[in-house]
């Protein structure tokens, strides 16, 4: 495991649904490399893949993130 500042990816966005991806689009950090997760697998499968790729932070995005 790399540590974080030099990490490929350094932080994995998942929305919990197609409606949130746009507040995540919003919510990103231009700073950090980073990759938003919005395919049709469950937010657990994501998460999992995302943990998998050894991303040091998972954000996941839904209705209490609503700004």
């Amino acid at each position: 495991k790399l540590p974080y500042w030099l990490s490929p990816l350094q932080v994995a966005y998942i929305p919990v649904s197609e409606k949130y991806t746009t507040l995540t689009k919003r919510l990103v950090n231009k700073n950090k490399r980073h990759i938003i997760m919005n395919s049709n697998k469950t937010v657990s499968a994501r998460v999992r893949e995302a943990k998998i790729l050894k991303i040091p932070e998972i954000k996941v995005i839904g209705e209490k993130e609503n700004i």
